[in-house]
């Protein structure tokens, strides 16, 4: 079984891999043909990274505001970030600020649907 804390990593991980894949692994595909498929994409990952994130947060009985505005706050640079550079070294790939935007809107509901559903419940006792 997986302890709770390696969910978390094994999700961003997921997302790195995927946010640096070459431009052209997916062009064939005719999901493709669904327009802005991949800000919806984007919205989903940082949505499950934030809640696998804040859940362990919650788990871990990490309860300060600042920590969890950190959190946020470091997932969205991470997002940020990723994109900036995968136009640098990956072929076939580009900035995109609607990219970061969807990142930020994934990580923030992320983040909001756990504090409240957290916050709700008694997780972790």
């Amino acid at each position: 079984m997986v302890k709770k804390g390696w969910i978390p990593i094994i999700v961003f991980s997921f997302i790195t891999l995927s946010s640096l894949l070459p431009g052209r692994t997916f062009s064939d595909s005719p999901w493709l043909k669904i327009n802005h498929l991949d800000k919806y994409l984007h919205i989903l990952m940082y949505f499950f990274g934030s809640i696998t994130l804040g859940y362990f947060l919650k788990l871990n009985k990490i309860q300060k505001n600042q920590s969890w505005f950190f959190m946020c706050g470091l997932v969205i640079t991470y997002g940020a970030f990723l994109e900036s550079i995968q136009e640098w070294i990956v072929t076939g790939r580009s900035f995109e600020t609607l990219d970061i935007i969807a990142n930020f809107i994934g990580t923030i509901v992320g983040f909001a649907a756990t504090w409240i559903i957290a916050k709700n419940r008694n997780y972790g006792n």
